[in-house]
C-alpha cells in the first residue's frame, strides 16, 4: 500500500522527541511574538481612537467591533496595523518583516518532508528552527520594548536586551532530558 499522504506517525525515540520538543518551544516563541504584535496593534489603535475621538469612544460598539476585527487579523495584518501608526526605521521594519516570515515558516513550513529519516536530519532541522527563532526573538525584543514604553513600565537593563536572543535560543533548543 502506498501511504505517503497519511500521517507518518514517526517513532518517538530520543531524536524525534528532541526535535518535537524544540519545535513546540519554537511554536510557543512564534505565538508569543504574534501575541505581542496583537497587543501593540490594539494598544496603538486604542490610543489613536482616544486622541481623535475622546475617551468616550472606548464605550462605543463600533470601537469594540474595530478592535475585535483587528484581533482576528493574521500576524501580517497586525504588523500592517502597527506600521500605519508607527513609522519604523528601515532596519527595524526589515527585522519585523523577517520575523513575520520566520514565524510563518515555523508555524507552516518547517515540518514539511519529515518522515522516517528524521534522525539523520535532526541537527540540520534543529539548526533551521534556531535560525528562524533568532529572527523572531530579535523582533519580539523591539515589540516588547515598545509595549513597556507605551505602558510606562520599566524596561529591563541593557544586558537583558543584549542577551535576549541568546537566552531564547538556548531555551528553545535546550535538551529535553539531562544525560
Amino acid at each position: 500500500m502506498i501511504d505517503i499522504f497519511f500521517h507518518p506517525m514517526i517513532s518517538l525515540d530520543e531524536g524525534p522527541i528532541k526535535y518535537f520538543s524544540v519545535l513546540g518551544r519554537a511554536l510557543f516563541t512564534a505565538q508569543h511574538f504574534e501575541t505581542n504584535c496583537r497587543a501593540l496593534a490594539g494598544f496603538l489603535n486604542m490610543r489613536v481612537e482616544i486622541i481623535t475621538k475622546g475617551s468616550d469612544v472606548l464605550n462605543a460598539p463600533e470601537f469594540h467591533n474595530r478592535i475585535n476585527s483587528l484581533w482576528r487579523k493574521t500576524l501580517g495584518g497586525q504588523i500592517t496595523a502597527i506600521q500605519k501608526i508607527i513609522q519604523f526605521p528601515n532596519d527595524i521594519s526589515q527585522i519585523i518583516d523577517e520575523a513575520r516570515n520566520a514565524r510563518n515558516e515555523v508555524a507552516h513550513g518547517i515540518t514539511v518532508g519529515i518522515g522516517d529519516n528524521l534522525d539523520s536530519e535532526l541537527n540540520v532541522r534543529i539548526d533551521e528552527i534556531r535560525r528562524q527563532v533568532k529572527k523572531i526573538a530579535t523582533a519580539d525584543k523591539y515589540v516588547a520594548a515598545l509595549l513597556h514604553i507605551f505602558n510606562r513600565d520599566q524596561l529591563p537593563n541593557g544586558n537583558y536586551f543584549r542577551e535576549y536572543e541568546r537566552k531564547i535560543d538556548k531555551w528553545v533548543c535546550e535538551p529535553v532530558f539531562d544525560k
